[in-house]
C-alpha cells in the first residue's frame, strides 16, 4: 500500500471516530462541482459540529462522483453516499444548507420523503428556480383486496386503525423540530442584489460603462498602469492596480468602485494627460452614493463567510444591514429609488428570519440566538415569542429523555395486562400509547419548564455571560437547570451561515486538476483533497 493510501486509509478512521465521539448533531454544507472541461461531476460536502472537547470542528466528508444529470433524485443518493462513507446516517444530521439550485431545494424539501423525489427526474441546476407542478397522488383501489375476516377480529378492527393513527400522530410531535434543509445566506444575499440591479439596469447604467471603458484603457495601456501603481505607492504606500468585474457580478462592481474611490485623484491626474475622459465630479457623486447603497450588503456578504459566523449572528446582522440602509441619505433618484427595492426585497428573501407572521418564517433561526448568550439581548421580545420558543426546545427534550429511558413501571403495568389484550398489535399500541403520554404529562409539567425560563433569562441579563462564548456558557452552565436547553445549544450552534466553505473546497479542487494536472485520476483527487483538507 503506498504511502498516499495507507494517510488516507488513517485519516478516514480519525474521522470516523470524531464523528462518532461528536456531542452534537451534524450540519453538513452541500454543493456540486465540475472539473475543468465539464468532464466530471462531484458533489462534496463539510460537516459542523461539537467535539468531544467542547469545540465546533469542520471536516471535509470527500468527494462522491456523479453521473450525468443532477436532478434532486441522483443528488440525494450521492450525498447519501458521502455520509455513510464516514459513518453518518441521515437521522445523524441537523440541517443540511445548500444554494437555492431546484435540485438541492427538492431533494431536502421534507426530511426524509421519498415522495418530493417523484418527479425530480426533470430537475435543473438553474439557481433560484422552483418547479411548482403539483404531484398527482394515486390512490389504491382496495376494493378486490377485500378479505374475510371472523367476528373476533371485525369488533378490534376499525378501533386498532383509530388508535394506530393516534399515536403515529402523537409520534410526529416528537420528531425533529428543525427542518431538513437551509439556504444559504451568502447565496441569498447575492440573489437579492442581483434581483433589484437587473430591475433597475444599475450594472448596465452609463456612468458604469464610462467607468468600465476608462478602466479598460488603463488596462490595455502598460505605461498607464505603471504610472498609477507608482503614484499610489506615493499617496497610499502600497501599489495598487484597478479591478474590472465581469458584466453582472454585482460584487466585482462594488469592488471595482470600492478602489477605484480610493486612486480616482491619480487616475484622473493620468488621464488627463493621455487625453482620455476624466470622471467628473457629478459622476463621482453618483458612484459615491452607489458604493454607499452596496457597501452594507458586501460587508455582510464577507462577513457571512467567515468560519466564526453561525446562524445565531445572522438575525442581527440582518437587523444592523437594513439599519444601516435605513439611514442611508441618496441624492440620486434612481439610487433612492433602488434603495427602496433593496430594503424590500431584503424583507421578502429573508422573511424565513425577519417576519414572524411570513409562512416562509423558521424559528429555527431565532431559537439559536436564543441559544447564543452573545445574541440574546439582540432579539425584540415583543416581536418574537421568546419564553414560547424557550419552552418548546425544553419540552422536546424532556419528551427524548423520557422516550431513551421507559419507566419500569410502564413495562410492569403492560405485562399485567397482556392477558387482556387480544393481540400482539393491541399489545403493542398499548405500550407505546402509555409511554408517549407519561412523556407527554412529563414535558407538560409547567412548573419547572418556567423555573427552567426564568433562570435562563436572569443568567443572560449577567454581563460575566458576555465575556464568554457561547459554548464556553454551555460547558460552565448546561449541566444544572439548564440541561434540558444544552443539547439544543450544542445542535444549533455550529449550523453555519453559508455554504461557503465548500466552495473553497471547490477551488482547492480546481487547482489540484490544473494544467498537468488535468489527468489526476478520481480516486487520486478524492484522496489527495480529503488529505489535506483534514490534516
Amino acid at each position: 500500500m503506498s504511502i498516499l493510501n495507507q494517510e488516507h486509509t488513517r485519516l478516514m478512521e480519525s474521522v470516523k471516530e470524531l464523528l462518532k465521539n461528536s456531542l452534537s448533531k451534524k450540519s453538513i454544507v452541500l454543493d456540486i462541482w465540475t472539473t475543468p472541461g465539464m468532464k466530471e461531476s462531484y458533489i462534496g460536502g463539510n460537516a459542523y459540529f461539537v467535539d468531544a472537547d467542547f469545540k465546533i470542528r469542520k471536516l471535509f466528508l470527500g468527494l462522491v462522483e456523479m453521473p450525468v444529470g443532477h436532478n434532486a433524485i441522483v443528488v440525494r443518493e450521492h450525498a447519501g453516499k458521502l455520509l455513510t462513507n464516514l459513518g453518518i446516517q441521515e437521522s445523524d444530521v441537523f440541517v443540511v444548507i445548500t444554494d437555492n439550485a431546484s435540485n438541492f431545494k427538492r431533494a431536502y424539501s421534507e426530511a426524509l420523503n421519498e415522495k418530493n423525489l417523484v418527479d425530480a427526474e426533470s430537475d435543473e441546476l438553474d439557481e433560484d428556480h422552483e418547479n411548482n407542478e403539483e404531484v398527482e397522488e394515486v390512490e389504491s383501489n382496495d376494493e378486490d383486496d377485500e378479505v374475510e375476516s371472523n367476528d373476533e377480529d371485525e369488533i378490534n378492527d376499525d378501533e386498532v386503525q383509530n388508535e394506530l393513527q393516534e399515536v403515529e400522530a402523537l409520534e410526529t410531535e416528537y420528531n425533529g423540530i428543525y427542518p431538513t434543509r437551509l439556504s444559504c445566506a451568502a447565496h441569498d444575499l447575492s440573489l437579492v442584489m442581483s434581483t433589484v440591479f437587473e430591475k433597475k439596469s444599475i450594472l448596465s447604467s452609463s456612468i458604469i460603462k464610462m467607468t468600465k471603458k476608462l478602466i479598460s484603457r488603463f488596462k490595455k495601456s502598460h505605461a498607464a498602469t505603471k504610472s498609477l501603481a507608482i503614484k499610489t505607492k506615493e499617496v497610499l504606500s502600497k501599489s495598487l492596480v484597478l479591478l474590472l468585474p465581469g458584466p453582472t457580478r454585482w460584487a466585482g462592481h462594488f469592488y471595482m468602485i470600492n478602489r477605484l474611490l480610493k486612486i480616482v485623484n491619480p487616475i484622473n491626474e493620468i488621464a488627463l494627460t493621455k487625453g482620455w475622459e476624466i470622471l467628473e465630479e457629478r459622476h463621482l457623486k453618483v458612484l459615491r452614493g452607489l458604493h454607499a447603497l452596496m457597501k452594507p450588503v458586501a460587508d455582510l456578504l464577507l462577513q457571512s463567510q467567515s468560519e466564526e459566523m453561525g446562524i445565531s449572528k445572522l438575525y442581527f446582522a440582518l437587523m444592523e444591514m437594513i439599519d444601516t440602509l435605513e439611514n442611508l441619505e441618496l441624492e440620486d433618484l434612481t439610487l433612492t429609488s433602488t434603495k427602496s427595492d433593496l430594503q424590500a426585497e431584503i424583507k421578502r428573501r429573508f422573511a424565513r428570519i425577519l417576519d414572524p407572521d411570513s409562512n416562509e418564517f423558521n424559528s429555527l433561526y431565532i431559537k439559536a440566538s436564543i441559544l447564543d448568550p452573545q445574541e440574546f439581548l439582540t432579539l425584540e421580545e415583543e416581536k418574537y415569542s421568546i419564553d414560547d420558543y424557550l419552552r418548546e426546545m425544553i419540552k422536546e427534550s424532556m419528551r427524548l429523555e423520557c422516550e431513551k429511558n421507559p419507566s419500569q413501571a410502564s413495562d410492569t403495568s403492560n405485562t399485567q395486562d397482556q392477558s387482556s389484550q387480544k393481540s400482539y398489535k393491541d399489545r403493542l399500541i398499548a405500550k407505546r400509547r402509555e409511554n408517549l403520554s407519561r412523556c407527554n404529562q412529563n414535558a407538560n409539567q409547567e412548573e419547572p419548564i418556567q423555573a427552567i425560563i426564568k433562570e435562563y433569562k436572569r443568567m443572560m441579563e449577567s454581563p460575566h455571560v458576555q465575556n464568554l462564548t457561547p459554548l464556553e456558557f454551555w460547558q460552565q452552565h448546561g449541566n444544572g437547570i439548564l440541561a434540558p436547553l444544552k443539547q439544543n445549544a450544542l445542535d444549533l450552534l455550529p449550523v453555519p451561515m453559508t455554504g461557503a466553505s465548500i466552495e473553497r473546497v471547490f477551488s482547492s479542487a480546481s487547482l489540484a486538476t490544473k494544467g498537468i494536472k488535468n489527468r489526476s485520476s478520481s480516486n487520486l483527487l478524492r484522496k489527495k483533497l480529503f488529505i489535506h483538507l483534514n490534516n
